[in-house]
């Protein structure tokens, strides 16, 4: 009996300390989300400046879902470059090369987002 306790109390531990497959996990700090934002800004237009990442999650689906909100500046000639904030959603299957922007929206830092 004593055994069958400590296989099951680092069974539940070991269980505890697993993400759940399939839960956004946070990512904001990582070069793989700072890739992903780049590569987001780039397909929204080339107008749009990549500036900086403020949060990002990870998601492990049939690849990766990558959820972000970031910083981009819009460049038009003749006027003042405008910073807006996007929020971003990239889809990833590495092994196929697959990458694509599933979905944006941008909106004026001081304006709520249109979605």
């Amino acid at each position: 009996m004593n055994y069958f306790a400590v296989l099951l109390f680092f069974g539940l531990a070991a269980i505890a300390t697993c993400q759940i497959v399939g839960a956004p996990e946070d990512a904001t700090y990582t070069d793989e989300v700072t890739r992903m934002a780049k590569f987001a800004v780039g397909e929204i237009g080339s107008e749009y400046a990549f500036v900086k990442v403020i949060s990002g999650t990870r998601q492990l689906v049939n690849g990766l879902l990558y959820n972000i909100e970031l910083v981009a500046k819009r460049i038009i000639k003749g006027q003042k470059n405008k910073r807006r904030r996007c929020k971003v959603i990239v889809y990833e299957v590495a092994h196929e090369g697959y990458l694509e922007l599933e979905e944006f929206h941008c909106h004026f830092n001081n304006k709520p987002p249109r979605l």
